[in-house]
């Protein structure tokens, strides 16, 4: 406007950071003037979340022509069904230099080049999230961010089988002291074999700040899980004295687009309680060690009935410690 004073650049920057929680405002400040669009678009991208191949073509075509807009994008989740290669995923990784969270699921990853070729530098990154890492081209996945692993706070690692814990060893070993929170998710193993390979494969001594460590047995199948399947865990547990232990049991209630008939769900659900190896996880965790007990399916648990029988198990083996149940 004609005689209107002017803001300074770095007052007009304020204002758009101090708005960028809201996208709403963000959209309102980059109509506002044409200094104030660059910024105001590159608080619009700040977390990105992908659920469709559509959407990820679109994302990498914006990459290409216009990277410029990644340049304060923090959080990236990409969780589309479909098949990429790493290349592509690499690519686009390359157009956000800030990134903080990285969250990968769902998605199949086509056969790829030499490792060599795909190393990732991210050096912003804290947050790591990967989704199923256990076949063969996961396990490249999980090798070309081991250049970050070392800054780590979050390690989230679901829907691991045996075929992929030595991999998973190399990246925990490279793992930092700045590693705050770990889970560690088991899916569909063979309980004798996968006790042996997380004895042989899984150290964590060496993260002296772990405050959280989370281990899953969430099996897709109920016919995989036996009075064996938790023999592994006291090995872990033995390994760090983390403020918070979250033991994830069962399976996933929703599997094809269904549900577990509720028979076969509550029947499996009585015995996991019993699988547990109490005794040596008692051995094994700090006495003031808070433990959560997260059993699915959750619809199929009463907590009242589920604490009475945990707390049974735990005065049995003397375990006298915090106790809740993830709701």
């Amino acid at each position: 406007m004609p005689g209107s004073t002017l803001l300074p650049p770095e007052l007009q920057d304020l204002i758009i950071d101090r708005v960028a929680p809201d996208s709403g405002s963000l959209k309102h400040c980059a109509l506002v003037c044409r200094t104030w669009h660059p910024r105001s678009s590159l608080h619009l991208f700040s977390t990105i979340s992908v659920k469709s191949p559509g959407a990820f073509r679109a994302l990498t075509t914006l990459a290409e022509t216009n990277c410029a807009l990644f340049a304060l994008t923090h959080t990236l989740r990409l969780h589309m069904p479909g098949t990429y290669t790493l290349p592509e995923i690499i690519k686009l990784l390359h157009s956000v230099p800030q990134l903080r969270e990285l969250s990968l699921a769902m998605f199949e990853v086509a056969l790829a080049t030499s490792l060599a070729a795909l190393s990732v530098a991210l050096p912003a990154l804290c947050s790591l999230r990967l989704d199923s890492p256990s076949l063969p081209v996961w396990t490249k996945v999980l090798e070309m961010f081991g250049a970050s692993a070392k800054q780590l706070c979050l390690l989230d690692l679901s829907g691991l089988r045996t075929d992929a814990l030595p991999v998973v060893g190399r990246l925990l070993s490279q793992l930092g002291a700045t590693l705050a929170a770990l889970r560690i998710g088991f899916v569909d193993c063979i309980a004798g074999i996968t006790e042996v390979a997380v004895k042989e494969h899984i150290a964590l001594r060496h993260l002296p700040r772990l405050e959280t460590l989370s281990i899953a047995n969430l099996s897709f199948h109920p016919g995989y899980l036996c009075s064996t399947s938790y023999a592994w865990v006291p090995h872990v547990l033995h390994q760090c004295s983390a403020k918070e232990v979250i033991l994830e049991l069962g399976f996933p209630p929703v599997i094809g687009g269904g549900f577990f008939v509720p028979r076969v769900s509550r029947r499996v659900s009585e015995h996991l309680l019993d699988w547990v190896p109490w005794s040596e996880c008692a051995e094994s965790l700090d006495k003031d060690t808070q433990v959560v007990l997260d059993i699915w399916p959750r619809v199929m648990v009463k907590e009242d009935a589920v604490l009475d029988a945990v707390r049974r198990r735990m005065h049995a083996v003397n375990l006298a410690r915090p106790l809740r149940l993830a709701v």
